[in-house]
């Protein structure tokens, strides 16, 4: 703590949980700070709760698992789109390449990084089938005849991962390549150097042939007349295209619930630290909390009382839902900027010999600027 090193600690900052107050404004930190643990003399039911404490407390927070923290930076006049994404693209190389800490594991999100790494996604499901076509090529051109399983080839090559039960079937494959191979050349020397057919032994399979060819002719025979009779029967018909439609609709109906389970794990490679941010994210923040961003497109003149009742009406149904925070956790800044407006029309009334012309619940927004630069905003 700032006692402990020697430092006056600011009277205007007062570090808490969940509720922290900077500069007499009360700012809720739990959307950024997740696996809570706090000291023994502490009692919580349970950490990282979705309700917001009313009461003012000052609880000892021992360890944290992790923190979320947004960084925003404003936009130069001059800068291009390939400039920011260069900007962006730099602070994750800061914290991937230089910056080393023993106990900080940082890890960077934004949305040129996620595009890099989605490409890189793309383009390592081009490359195997770029070297298996250049691969094959190469065989063809040298003669190696072609066989039909090596259209399989690319696709095994594309499915195998670090496993060690996955190697099994590219080996398998190129064997099938090779016993199709040599049949192949085999078919054709013989085809070149016929082999006479009066050899003992080639007399013995053709009379053994010709034995289970007419003892078996009869029964098949019998059972292709019941199979031609079957299929031909209207009855038979209705009943297949019965059963067509109830393996359509079982199909339709299968597909319409099949979840949807596309994940950040099979979009990335497994080296990529998004890997490792979808497990934090997992863990501790999706079942602790989740952002709701809502943009109002057209809020029209705010300076109407009665529109801007309409607006603070819609925000307040929102913070209302059930499990919301309530207005604790929202960035509102309409709040903030009436607290403003108050505060200016009391130090207007202040001065002496003053005229006060500013009414405190009428929002005056040419005084916006000055309320960005308020640093308690």
């Amino acid at each position: 703590s700032l006692s402990e090193k020697g430092l006056a600690p600011n009277p205007r900052i007062e570090l808490a949980y969940p509720i922290s107050t900077l500069y007499n404004q009360r700012l809720n930190i739990q959307p950024h700070f997740f696996g809570i643990e706090f000291g023994e003399e502490e009692s919580r039911d349970a950490e990282n709760s979705t309700a917001v404490a009313l009461a003012k407390s000052n609880p000892k927070i021992v360890s944290a698992k992790m923190l979320a923290l947004q960084l925003r930076a404003e936009r130069k006049e001059g800068w291009t789109t390939q400039m920011v994404k260069d900007f962006e693209l730099s602070i994750t190389q800061f914290f991937e390449r230089e910056y080393n800490s023993p106990t900080v594991r940082v890890l960077t999100l934004s949305t040129s990084y996620v595009e890099i790494e989605f490409s890189l996604a793309i383009m390592a499901c081009i490359c195997p089938f770029m070297a298996c076509g250049t691969a094959l090529g190469g065989l063809f051109f040298l003669g190696v005849r072609f066989g039909s399983i090596l259209c399989v080839t690319p696709f095994l090559v594309l499915a195998i991962d670090s496993s060690k039960a996955m190697p099994t079937y590219p080996v398998g494959v190129d064997d099938a390549y090779l016993m199709i191979h040599s049949w192949q050349r085999v078919t054709k020397e013989l085809r070149e150097n016929p082999v006479k057919g009066d050899s003992a032994a080639y007399r013995l399979a053709q009379k053994s042939i010709s034995s289970l060819r007419d003892r078996f002719t009869d029964g098949f025979n019998g059972l292709l007349d019941k199979y031609v009779s079957m299929i031909t029967n209207q009855l038979f018909d209705v009943f297949i295209v019965i059963v067509w439609l109830i393996f359509l609709a079982t199909s339709i109906k299968g597909i319409t619930q099949m979840p949807i389970n596309l994940t950040p794990k099979k979009l990335f490679s497994l080296d990529s630290s998004l890997q490792e941010m979808d497990v934090l994210r997992v863990n501790y923040v999706i079942p602790h909390f989740t952002l709701a961003t809502l943009f109002v497109n057209k809020p029209g003149n705010l300076s109407d009382p009665s529109r801007l009742a309409r607006l603070n009406q819609f925000v307040n149904e929102m913070e209302s839902l059930p499990g919301a925070w309530g207005s604790k956790s929202s960035n509102y800044f309409i709040r903030d900027f009436v607290e403003f407006e108050k505060g200016m029309s009391e130090m207007e009334a202040e001065e002496e010999d003053a005229v006060v012309t500013r009414d405190p619940n009428v929002l005056n927004f040419n005084d916006l600027p000055s309320f960005l630069e308020w640093p308690e905003y």
